[in-house]
């Protein structure tokens, strides 16, 4: 919402497409679509209902990155050797 507000200062008008966000937790993506609350929701946070309802109205658009496509894995957590081979060779640009 602060980057869409900025970006309607700035052009005098808000942006019409949706702004993407890329999240690694599998299930945000098939919980913002579908809009109500469940036993398994109902403890959510407020900025979870929240980023349903941007969704819904097609303010912005998730995407998943899975854990294989994610670079910043090696400098959060301990990894298999293929993966901190896959950042190092990203990182270094080789």
């Amino acid at each position: 919402m602060y980057v869409r507000n900025v970006w309607g200062e700035l052009l005098s008008v808000l942006p019409k497409k949706a702004i993407s966000h890329v999240v690694d937790n599998s299930a945000l993506p098939h919980l913002t679509m579908n809009v109500g609350v469940s036993a398994k929701t109902e403890h959510f946070l407020r900025w979870q209902h929240i980023l349903q309802y941007l969704v819904v109205h097609g303010w912005i658009r998730l995407h998943l990155c899975t854990t294989g496509d994610m670079l910043a894995d090696p400098l959060t957590k301990v990894s298999f050797k293929p993966a901190y081979l896959t950042f190092r060779k990203v990182a270094m640009n080789l």
